[in-house]
């Protein structure tokens, strides 16, 4: 994570005596890459597939930019944040996004110690077969409380049997599950966040 996102774009904007930064593997850089190859050939290209995909590269530049913004405002209200978007292959050639929040909800100056220290995360996806499903949990410590929010009543009860599994699997790591359920999600009332992430079908 340090060599990426805002913490990668802070060494690059700092006067630092370290060496040359790999930029191959970040994917913000990666897209700015391939937005300034394309610039070139947009004015004169008639072909669809290729502004098709200069469309898709700003746009994700754009929520980038937003995701960025958003953990920026939050770090200056002194309540570190991050959110991140993982794109998942799903079935065939679908791809989903998870997203992901992680906030530290308590004193942020470094004097709580590490067993106070309070985490809050926020899981959003949609996977075909299971629809729309949001995770809530929170890290005290060695203790941590997990809430499913499912909007299928069939997928709902397929979690509440896997609970103790969780339980079992966050003990063998030295945590302890405080709390573990699950929950009808409320009807969704549209799009809860930013467009599509990517097309990759182009």
């Amino acid at each position: 994570m340090l060599n990426s996102g805002l913490f990668l774009e802070a060494r690059l904007a700092g006067k630092s005596n370290e060496p040359a930064l790999d930029l191959s593997r970040d994917f913000k850089a990666a897209l700015l890459r391939l937005r300034a190859e394309l610039a070139p050939q947009l004015p004169a290209t008639q072909d669809t597939r290729l502004t098709d995909v200069a469309t898709q590269v700003e746009r994700t530049l754009a929520r980038l930019d937003l995701s960025q913004l958003a953990t920026v405002a939050a770090d200056r209200e002194h309540r570190p944040a991050w959110a991140l978007e993982i794109p998942l292959r799903t079935q065939g050639d679908e791809v989903d996004v998870a997203r992901l929040t992680i906030q530290r909800d308590d004193d942020a100056d470094g004097s709580d110690t590490a067993a106070q220290r309070t985490y809050s995360a926020v899981l959003k996806l949609e996977p075909a077969g299971l629809g729309r499903v949001t995770a809530h949990i929170t890290v005290v410590g060695e203790h941590v409380a997990v809430g499913f929010e499912v909007a299928d009543p069939s997928v709902q009860a397929r979690f509440e049997k896997r609970l103790e599994a969780l339980r079992t699997s966050l003990g063998e790591r030295g945590l302890t599950a405080t709390r573990l359920a699950t929950a009808r999600a409320a009807p969704a009332t549209g799009e809860d966040g930013y467009p599509a992430f990517t097309d990759t079908r182009v």
